[in-house]
């Protein structure tokens, strides 16, 4: 390079400025390589803990379900098998802690009174004991939760459950990983392990202050009637015969329906939980649903003994009334089959055998033998009512032998598509009336 620009001409001074511009020049790039570096290097040190409270609030808002809020942050504190390997003593990172509290909704679902994983049902069957755990930890179940809800989570053997050790705020558990009205047959059968579960159940039973008075049991342990669940059933019946509680069904009194209010204790010889026959495990006086009380008289009164067949669960007449059909004797809740009485003749009857219908003008129900109902046949209408109410005004389902059965609405838009002609006289002079009552009622 210097014996070209020796060769081109230019005086000394102009030779040395150029090196001197040259030299600079590399300096300067070295700088900024240098400056590019450093940036580089701190950027590759920053973690997901370096963000923002707002950030990750943020991150967590874009996850689809609570039970993924859940378990990100579980993740932001440790993997999870490392919960299981530190005994559960692990303690939730800030940023766990803003993820599960920034969401009032996650919160509400998994730390403030209830543990349920119901709302996913996919995500829930491939959870693990660690990550149940996890989340029991993050929130601090043993310390505030009430109600766990274990619903499809059928992956787990139990160990997950260890967080709740000893904890006298649990009241209900759920254990059969199914939903209401969803039968408790799984296939495969769930892992769930007695050896696991029980010893937990135990010292929450035997801490002083439990709070727990309702648990539902695996099929499978039912069915299998474990030396170990029987000894822990007898336990449980024990504690719950020794409490005072106040009964919430609804009775008749002065012709008016009000709430029982009766205090009881025990079940006046019969088990909180059963532990024979064919609803062994099943309890007889916690509504499944609400989980409040009903006392022996008034399950007497109302529905002694009666178990759903088909989802085998107990509720009270408030949330979802389970009888017996009189005629071909299933029993059975509202939600599981359609079974009502009827307010006629005091049958219960199935939707098989005879249904009972609801006449949203009088507001009765009544079954087919005892009052002819009227249903509109225009597709996609649902109304329908007696024969009785269906007399007493042009507005209401009515029944022509010779036409069709509509109601006011929709005998209007048949009569104007098909034309008068095809309607018999009685029909047409319904039409006239439903025109001039709705000119009056514009008017």
């Amino acid at each position: 390079a210097s014996t070209a620009l020796g060769r081109s001409g230019l005086g000394r001074r102009q030779v040395n400025s150029i090196y001197d511009e040259a030299a600079n020049s590399e300096n300067c790039e070295m700088a900024v390589t240098e400056n590019k570096r450093a940036k580089t290097s701190s950027l590759q040190h920053l973690t997901i803990y370096d963000l923002p409270d707002a950030a990750l609030a943020h991150i967590a808002a874009y996850l689809m379900s609570n039970t993924c809020r859940a378990l990100l942050a579980v993740a932001l504190t440790a993997s999870s098998p490392s919960w299981r390997k530190s005994n559960w003593k692990l303690q939730p990172s800030e940023a766990s802690k803003i993820i599960v509290h920034s969401n009032t909704r996650t919160w509400k679902i998994f730390g403030e009174v209830t543990f349920s994983f119901r709302e996913d049902k996919i995500l829930a069957a491939k959870l693990s004991d660690e990550d149940i755990g996890g989340v029991l930890v993050c929130v601090g179940a043993v310390h505030k939760i009430k109600l766990v809800e274990l619903t499809h989570c059928v992956g787990i053997t139990g160990h997950g459950l260890e967080p709740l050790r000893g904890s006298i705020h649990l009241e209900k558990i759920e254990l059969s990983f199914v939903g209401r009205r969803e039968s408790p047959n799984l296939t495969p059968e769930p892992m769930l392990s007695v050896a696991a579960v029980i010893p937990i159940l135990d010292s929450i039973v035997d801490n002083e202050g439990c709070s727990l008075n309702h648990i539902q049991f695996p099929k499978i342990w039912r069915l299998e009637q474990y030396p170990m669940l029987d000894r822990f059933i007898a336990k449980y019946n024990h504690m719950m015969n020794g409490r005072s509680l106040v009964c919430s069904a609804e009775v008749m009194v002065n012709h008016q329906l009000t709430t029982c209010g009766n205090r009881f204790q025990g079940g006046h010889g019969r088990p909180w939980v059963n532990r024979s026959g064919e609803h062994y495990g099943i309890n007889n006086f916690t509504c499944n649903t609400c989980n409040k009380h009903t006392c022996p008289d008034c399950i007497e009164d109302n529905a002694p003994d009666e178990v759903c067949e088909q989802c085998e669960q107990k509720c009270c007449t408030k949330c979802d009334e389970t009888l017996t059909c009189d005629n071909c004797q299933e029993t059975s809740c509202h939600g599981c089959t359609y079974i009502a009485e009827c307010f006629t003749c005091r049958k219960v009857t199935c939707g098989d055998c005879c249904y009972v219908y609801w006449c949203e003008c009088c507001e009765e129900l009544r079954c087919c033998d005892c009052m002819t109902y009227v249903c509109c046949d225009h597709p996609g209408c649902d109304l329908s009512n007696c024969l009785g109410c269906a007399v007493s005004s042009s507005d209401m389902v009515q029944c022509c032998f010779e036409c069709k059965s509509y109601c006011a609405e929709h005998l209007l838009v048949e009569h104007l598509e098909r034309g008068q002609g095809d309607f018999c006289s009685d029909c047409n002079e319904r039409v006239e009336q439903i025109k001039a009552s709705k000119e009056t009622e514009e008017s």
